[in-house]
């Protein structure tokens, strides 16, 4: 009974301490604010916000007799398909009164930015680490943006993706994870292996990926049994600016590779040559170093998104193209094997775009699946891309008023080069370098002469000669102290030259 009445007492005792405490810290605001009619702040805002018992302590006053809305809301910049997405939102409202009132609020975050994703769920983990707190004060009861009174703006900051724990408790993982892992395996027959545009710049770079082997045994089994008779589709969206890197002495350039770890070439292989037409190489067997190569007569357009499905069903494969500008007129091309294919999806390595090969074309490729063990027809494809967001419109940033203004200070500077290299180019009748000074009989010989018109004159020594007999003598300790000495006379002789 005794120790009962002692823990009542220190609970008593802590209650009031705290209301003590908040007291103390909403009179001395009171002291500090008494000239400010309506007042909001956020007390302390954490380096890092998220869902782990994360409150954030609001300060706030009113003077008018209705009440007033009050927001608080945490947004991100932008997702797939929205901008300004708030992943946090709280309201409340507030009356005439003469002292500075608290509020705390506990953080709780959309699950996309503040978990990892899961599948099993169908959560997809943003990758976002930044935001904006807005802490907003109206003149009445509405959220109307004519009706702000006060606005509050902060940056804040979220966990990283790598950093975010699981969507369920900890009790509930262990039971989940034996129940997927080892009772209900997921494999997937549909592997998404682009989802944004990825950007090819015509080098020797792209995107490696490997396909995860097969756990279940009758999927192991079946796999084996068509590495022979494959049957599998690559479907893929492409956007080319150039079939060929300008400058390139490439008679193809590289889609698709699947190479080994010592460049053995693997089914399939997916090239475009410089007049844009698709060339496919499949092997019958594992080490077949000549294969079988076929190409599309008609060429994919340039400056357009085209889908592009390659199907292979066992002994044929297929091909077709279809491009946003002409949907309804289908590419479409075929070729017929006499042998069966040689294909194992866990072997080797896949590469999109260049290698060391083989370099890439230049231009996009997104949203590129492959369909595991089966081989689909053409009414099974996907739809249209939805390219009316900013990742499918490559060519609004080139006709934007900012890069067409960055393009033409360019191009401006570019032809200023041009011509103080020409004219500089044009005053050596001698082309003198620093170190060392080898010269041909004839440049010799001009020299000479040059040196005999200059020194016979009656005027002062001109610029020309004063750069010859610097690099001539060649008084200087080191090679800076030459280009120095070179840019100096350079810049006398083109200012003398005006």
């Amino acid at each position: 009974m005794i120790s009962k009445n002692y823990f009542v007492i220190v609970f008593i005792y802590s209650i009031s301490f705290l209301y003590l405490i908040k007291c103390q810290i909403t009179n001395q605001y009171d002291r500090l604010l008494s000239n400010e009619p309506d007042y909001i702040d956020v007390q302390y805002i954490p380096s890092i916000l998220h869902n782990d018992k994360i409150y954030l302590t609001i300060l706030y006053k009113c003077s008018s007799l209705t009440q007033r809305r009050i927001s608080l809301s945490i947004t991100i910049e932008r997702t797939l398909y929205r901008i300004n997405v708030a992943v946090f939102r709280r309201y409340w409202f507030c009356r005439k009164s003469t002292h500075v009132k608290i509020r705390y609020i506990r953080v709780n975050l959309h699950r996309s930015i503040a978990y990892a994703s899961d599948s099993t769920i169908n959560l997809q983990s943003w990758p976002i680490e930044h935001g904006r707190l807005k802490l907003i004060m109206y003149k009445n009861e509405q959220e109307n943006e004519n009706e702000i009174l006060k606005k509050l703006e902060y940056n804040v900051r979220f966990l990283p993706v790598h950093k975010r724990p699981s969507f369920r408790s900890f009790r509930w993982n262990p039971f989940i994870n034996k129940t997927i892992n080892d009772i209900c395996r997921n494999e997937p027959e549909v592997v998404r292996i682009i989802n944004y545009p990825l950007v090819l710049t015509g080098s020797a770079y792209g995107k490696y990926f490997v396909l995860p082997a097969y756990q279940n045994y009758d999927l192991r089994l079946e796999q084996q049994i068509q590495s022979i008779r494959p049957k599998f589709s690559i479907i893929f969206w492409l956007y080319i600016d150039e079939y060929c890197p300008y400058g390139s002495n490439a008679i193809q350039c590289s889609i698709l590779q699947h190479l080994t770890f010592n460049n053995t070439h693997l089914t399939p292989e997916i090239f475009l040559n410089r007049e844009g037409q698709i060339i496919v190489n499949m092997f019958g067997y594992l080490y077949d170093l000549k294969g079988t190569g076929a190409r599309t007569i008609a060429s994919i357009p340039k400056k357009d998104w085209c889908r592009v499905a390659f199907i292979v069903d066992e002994y044929y494969w297929n091909i077709y193209i279809n491009c946003l500008q002409t949907w309804d007129k289908p590419i479409k091309a075929n070729h017929y094997s006499s042998i069966y294919y040689y294909f194992n999806d866990e072997f080797g390595t896949f590469l999109i775009g260049g290698s060391d090969i083989s370099s890439s074309f230049r231009g996009f490729i997104s949203q590129m699946d492959i369909y595991r063990r089966r081989a689909l027809t053409y009414e099974q494809l996907s739809s249209r891309l939805n390219i009316s967001f900013m990742p499918y419109l490559p060519s609004i940033i080139q006709e934007s008023s900012k890069c067409k203004r960055y393009l033409d200070s360019f191009r401006q500077c570019r032809e200023q080069f041009d011509l103080f290299n020409k004219r500089i180019q044009q005053k050596f009748t001698c082309n003198a370098q620093p170190f060392p000074l080898n010269k041909s009989n004839r440049q010799c010989l001009l020299v000479r002469t040059w040196k005999q018109q200059l020194s016979s004159s009656s005027s002062s020594v001109d610029i020309r000669y004063r750069i010859f007999r610097a690099l001539r003598r060649r008084k200087m300790n080191s090679t800076m102290d030459v280009a120095n000495k070179l840019f100096d006379l350079t810049i006398k002789l083109l200012v003398s030259d005006n």
